[in-house]
C-alpha cells in the first residue's frame, strides 16, 4: 500500500513539472510572440516616420527650389536666348516630373534615381552658369 502510495505521488509530482514545464514554455512562447510583434509595430512606425519626414522635405523644399530654378529662364527671356529657355524650361520640367514621381513611391530603381540627378545637374549647371 505504502509503495502504491508513493508511486501515485511520484506520478502527481511528474506531472505537476511536467504542467509547470508546459506553461513555461508556452509563455515564452506568448513572450517571443509579443517581441516580434513590438518589433514589427515599431518597424512599421519609422518607416511611416520616415516616409512623413520625405514629404514634410520635399514640401520645404519644393517652394524655394523651385524660385531658384527659375532664375536662369528669366536671365534667357531677358537676353532674348528663346531656343536656350525652351531647353532650360524642358529640363525643369523633367526635373519636377522626376521629383514628383520619385516622392510618391517608397522605393526607387537605380535607374530612376540616376535620370533623377542627371536631370538635377542639368538645372544646377544653368543656375550657376549665370551666378
Amino acid at each position: 500500500m505504502l509503495s502504491l502510495l508513493l508511486g501515485i505521488g511520484a506520478l502527481t509530482v511528474i506531472g505537476l513539472l511536467w504542467v509547470q514545464k508546459e506553461k513555461r514554455r508556452q509563455l515564452k512562447q506568448q513572450k517571443q510572440s509579443a517581441i516580434r510583434e513590438a518589433q514589427e509595430k515599431e518597424n512599421k512606425l519609422y518607416n511611416d516616420l520616415v516616409q512623413q519626414e520625405m514629404v514634410a522635405l520635399f514640401a520645404k523644399l519644393n517652394p524655394h527650389f523651385i524660385f531658384n530654378a527659375l532664375n536662369p529662364l528669366t536671365v534667357f527671356i531677358l537676353k532674348n536666348q528663346n531656343k536656350e529657355a525652351l531647353v532650360y524650361l524642358n529640363q525643369v520640367a523633367l526635373l519636377m516630373r522626376g521629383f514628383i514621381n520619385l516622392s510618391q513611391i517608397q522605393f526607387a530603381t537605380i535607374n530612376d534615381v540616376l535620370t533623377f540627378l542627371r536631370h538635377y545637374v542639368a538645372v544646377q549647371q544653368h543656375r550657376f552658369d549665370f551666378f
